[in-house]
């Protein structure tokens, strides 16, 4: 078997034919230009072949230099590969996983006894800043809302848009005040989110409701505040189909009217791809997308109509 060559030699190797410059390949890999002049000559005396055509300007791989350049690029990815599998078999069991607040607490949190029992040697790290329009590269994976903008090596998978519905609590629909068609909401206390003020305008004017002021009613500072006040039955929430649909299921929430506006955004689930490497990214990805589906089924089983 053929003595391999030194490993700083082959990764010199790489980089300058990459760059097709000594000098810029001594940048990247923060070494002189003559050591990594030295090492292309120690690489080429141990072949046998000459890898580059020199000249005062510039270096040029030889037909061998790129036949051994391509081998040698596939060889360190494999290396690289195999690192970042094992690390992530024996040393990655945490995940960094970030999510808006509301998504957090509305949605994330009620299911995840149920990926604890599929994953039990698995920990989550959860972060729930309201900026969530970004994506740090310490993170391995994250919800995004809205639509977000990322770099070409990020994924961004999208779980479920936005569905808007009124939804109050059973005792205030059992009440004197009826609420059987949307105009009826013109009797009863609107609940608005300060961080989404133009929830009730746009689904009042998708159902064609003439006789609501939608600026009406109380305001809170974020939704979870809102469905707390519509389960107490302070009044009248329009709820994001996905966070209210446990609600509905248990009657702490009734849904008065079946009609759904669905809005051009939606939550997005978004990683770098090269995360994919690691088991419980895969696991991870693949349990909570399984649960946006079963999400979806549920919030559009009920209503007959939904206007996108």
């Amino acid at each position: 078997m053929a003595r391999i060559p030194p490993f700083n030699a082959l990764r010199a190797f790489e980089v300058a034919s990459r760059q097709l410059s000594f000098k810029r390949a001594a940048e990247e890999l923060c070494v002189t230009q003559g050591a990594v002049s030295r090492h292309i000559q120690n690489l080429e005396s141990h072949l046998g072949v000459v890898l580059f055509e020199r000249s005062h300007r510039q270096v040029v791989l030889t037909p061998e230099g790129v036949r051994y350049a391509n081998e040698i690029r596939e060889a360190l990815r494999r290396v690289q590969d195999a690192t970042e599998t094992i690390m992530a078999s024996n040393n990655q069991r945490s995940l960094k996983v970030k999510v808006p607040p509301t998504f957090a607490i509305r949605w994330l949190v009620p299911r995840l006894a149920g990926f604890q029992a599929r994953c039990p040697d698995m920990s989550l790290q959860i972060s729930t800043p309201f900026n969530t329009t970004f994506f740090e590269r310490d993170l391995d994976i994250a919800v995004n809302y809205p639509s977000p903008s990322m770099p070409d090596d990020v994924v961004c998978e999208l779980m479920f848009e936005e569905l808007l519905t009124p939804v109050v609590s059973p005792a205030l629909a059992a009440g004197h005040l009826p609420i059987e068609v949307p105009d009826d909401l013109s009797h009863h206390v609107l609940l608005h989110s300060l961080t989404r003020t133009t929830d009730w305008r746009t689904w009042l004017k998708a159902a064609d409701a003439q006789k609501v002021d939608p600026e009406s009613g109380l305001r809170f500072e974020n939704p979870g505040l809102v469905y707390q006040g519509a389960t107490q039955g302070v009044g009248v929430a329009v709820g994001q189909l996905h966070f209210v649909t446990d609600d509905l299921l248990a009657r702490r929430l009734i849904a008065p009217f079946r009609q759904l506006k669905c809005l051009e955004t939606g939550y997005y689930l978004v990683f770098p791809r090269d995360r994919l490497k690691n088991p419980y990214v895969r696991e991870f990805r693949s349990w909570i997308l399984e649960e946006a589906e079963k999400s979806k089924a549920l919030a559009r089983g009920s209503f007959d109509w939904i206007q996108c």
